[in-house]
């Protein structure tokens, strides 16, 4: 997730409601790993997509059932900082996602 988070970091995670375009969210990826990244769209049948801020691809579409909650506070080296909606870097990403569809 850089460069929003630094490995290795300590999140705190809340469960609440859906996600929302732009929040960053901890979720079980397909090997079954907890993976933090920012959500950028949903599909049909409760499905979304996310996307590390660093990355060059767009994870696989995820599940609701598999979506633990957004991260809110990030810990790296003793210093911590909250983390909020960026609307901006989510339409980067997406923005990105459609570019490398076309190609």
């Amino acid at each position: 997730m850089l460069p929003t988070i630094e490995a290795p970091s300590e999140g705190l995670v809340t469960a609440i409601r859906r996600p929302r375009w732009g929040e960053v969210w901890a979720f079980v990826d397909a090997r079954g790993e907890l993976t933090v990244h920012r959500v950028i769209a949903r599909l049909r049948g409760d499905r979304w997509l996310l996307r590390g801020d660093g990355s060059e691809h767009t994870d696989a579409p995820v599940d609701a059932s598999l979506l633990i909650g957004p991260v809110r506070v990030v810990r790296h080296q003793g210093r911590t900082r909250q983390l909020r909606r960026s609307r901006l870097m989510a339409l980067r990403l997406h923005a990105r996602r459609l570019v490398g569809l076309l190609r």
